[in-house]
């Protein structure tokens, strides 16, 4: 009769240890749950403004759409780029022919005989323009000269 209490005693001896462990193991889970509450409460303002966002960014995106477009200008991919002067004139500067200008940059050879010429006419200009300003600047001068000379008599 003994032994009847001792195998309950053991019984309850063993379940106690695994009772404690069920205990501690259920305060945590809820404790991890009770976070992940919080979370789903931050995740639900989260999606409030960015539902908010969304609108926002809808009503302007119709505000620009519902504007007139205004029509602006862009070259063409193929049009003639105006550094490629820079690059004709550097390239017949070093002494290259026309045919390697063209095929070095990839264009025409008339377009480098044009911008070629282009150069060359407006080089000439300007030297006659200063010819010029040199020219009438002395005559300037003698005519100044003259007056003086005539005052003095």
């Amino acid at each position: 009769m003994m032994s009847v209490p001792i195998l309950i005693l053991s019984a309850v001896g063993s379940a106690l240890p695994l009772c404690v462990f069920v205990l501690l193991w259920s305060k945590a889970e809820a404790r991890r749950l009770s976070r992940q509450m919080i979370t789903r409460d931050e995740l639900c303002e989260k999606i409030a403004e960015l539902q908010a966002r969304i609108e926002q960014i809808s009503t302007q995106a119709k505000q620009v759409e519902s504007k007139p477009q205004t029509v602006s200008w862009t070259p063409e991919a193929g049009s003639f780029n105006l550094n490629r002067r820079g690059q004709i004139l550097r390239l017949h500067r070093r002494g290259e022919s026309v045919s390697e200008i063209a095929s070095a940059l990839k264009i025409s050879s008339g377009e480098v005989k044009l911008v070629l010429k282009v150069q060359e006419l407006s080089t000439v200009a300007v030297k006659n323009s200063e010819h010029s300003l040199n020219v009438s600047s002395v005559s300037a001068d003698k005519t100044w000269e003259t007056r003086i000379g005539e005052i003095r008599e």
